[in-house]
Protein backbone atom coordinates (compact mmCIF):
# COMPACT_ATOMS: atom_id res chain seq x y z
CA UNK A 1 0.00 0.00 0.00
CA UNK A 2 1.67 3.33 -0.96
CA UNK A 3 2.06 6.05 1.12
CA UNK A 4 -0.19 9.59 1.34
CA UNK A 5 2.96 11.49 0.83
CA UNK A 6 3.95 9.05 -1.84
CA UNK A 7 0.30 9.37 -3.81
CA UNK A 8 0.67 13.41 -3.49
CA UNK A 9 3.74 13.37 -5.06
CA UNK A 10 2.54 10.93 -7.98
CA UNK A 11 -0.34 13.10 -8.15
CA UNK A 12 1.50 16.26 -8.61
CA UNK A 13 3.42 14.57 -11.15
CA UNK A 14 0.36 13.78 -13.38
CA UNK A 15 -1.42 16.90 -12.58
CA UNK A 16 1.70 18.34 -14.31
CA UNK A 17 2.06 15.80 -17.26
CA UNK A 18 -1.43 16.13 -17.95
CA UNK A 19 -1.43 20.19 -18.03
CA UNK A 20 1.37 20.06 -20.13
CA UNK A 21 -0.41 17.60 -22.76
CA UNK A 22 -3.44 19.28 -22.41
CA UNK A 23 -5.80 16.37 -20.82
CA UNK A 24 -8.48 18.35 -18.37
CA UNK A 25 -8.61 17.52 -14.53
CA UNK A 26 -10.05 19.10 -11.71
CA UNK A 27 -9.04 19.21 -7.37
CA UNK A 28 -11.48 19.90 -5.26
CA UNK A 29 -9.57 19.88 -1.78
CA UNK A 30 -9.79 22.09 1.37
CA UNK A 31 -6.97 24.49 1.82
CA UNK A 32 -4.76 25.28 4.92
CA UNK A 33 -7.51 27.76 6.00
CA UNK A 34 -10.43 25.22 5.45
CA UNK A 35 -11.94 26.73 2.67
CA UNK A 36 -12.89 24.74 -0.01
CA UNK A 37 -11.44 25.06 -3.74
CA UNK A 38 -11.30 23.81 -7.10
CA UNK A 39 -8.25 23.63 -9.32
CA UNK A 40 -8.00 22.63 -12.60
CA UNK A 41 -6.61 22.98 -16.07
CA UNK A 42 -9.79 23.43 -18.60
CA UNK A 43 -9.69 27.43 -19.49
CA UNK A 44 -13.46 26.83 -19.04
CA UNK A 45 -13.02 26.12 -14.68
CA UNK A 46 -11.25 29.39 -14.49
CA UNK A 47 -14.64 31.12 -13.05
CA UNK A 48 -15.09 28.23 -10.57
CA UNK A 49 -11.25 28.43 -8.97
CA UNK A 50 -7.39 28.23 -9.82
CA UNK A 51 -6.48 27.90 -13.12
CA UNK A 52 -3.23 25.99 -13.47
CA UNK A 53 -1.22 28.01 -16.45
CA UNK A 54 2.02 28.94 -15.59
CA UNK A 55 5.06 26.71 -16.43
CA UNK A 56 8.37 27.11 -14.28
CA UNK A 57 10.62 26.03 -16.82
CA UNK A 58 13.78 25.50 -14.62
CA UNK A 59 11.92 23.11 -12.15
CA UNK A 60 10.08 22.25 -15.24
CA UNK A 61 6.39 21.55 -13.56
CA UNK A 62 3.65 24.61 -12.42
CA UNK A 63 4.58 25.54 -8.91
CA UNK A 64 0.75 26.34 -8.02
CA UNK A 65 -0.13 22.44 -8.25
CA UNK A 66 2.58 21.50 -5.70
CA UNK A 67 1.87 24.67 -3.63
CA UNK A 68 -1.52 24.04 -2.81
CA UNK A 69 -2.23 20.13 -2.62
CA UNK A 70 1.22 20.07 -0.48
CA UNK A 71 -0.44 22.48 1.90
CA UNK A 72 -4.41 21.21 1.38
CA UNK A 73 -5.93 20.24 4.56
CA UNK A 74 -7.95 17.56 2.69
CA UNK A 75 -8.02 16.65 -1.15
CA UNK A 76 -11.75 15.85 -1.55
CA UNK A 77 -11.57 14.83 -4.92
CA UNK A 78 -9.68 13.73 -8.10
CA UNK A 79 -10.74 13.64 -11.60
CA UNK A 80 -8.53 13.26 -14.91
CA UNK A 81 -9.70 12.93 -18.34
CA UNK A 82 -13.11 10.97 -17.61
CA UNK A 83 -11.17 8.80 -14.34
CA UNK A 84 -11.77 9.17 -10.51
CA UNK A 85 -8.76 8.75 -8.33
CA UNK A 86 -9.25 6.87 -4.82
CA UNK A 87 -7.21 9.32 -2.60
CA UNK A 88 -5.87 7.08 0.19
CA UNK A 89 -5.98 8.33 4.35
CA UNK A 90 -4.02 11.30 5.46
CA UNK A 91 -1.62 10.34 7.87
CA UNK A 92 -2.15 13.23 10.45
Amino acid sequence: MISYSQWLQSLIEDLNYETLIEEPWRVRYLDADGTYRIMGNSRKRKKDGIWVSCLDEDLGEFPVIREKLEHAQNIVSVSIGMRQEIIPQKNV
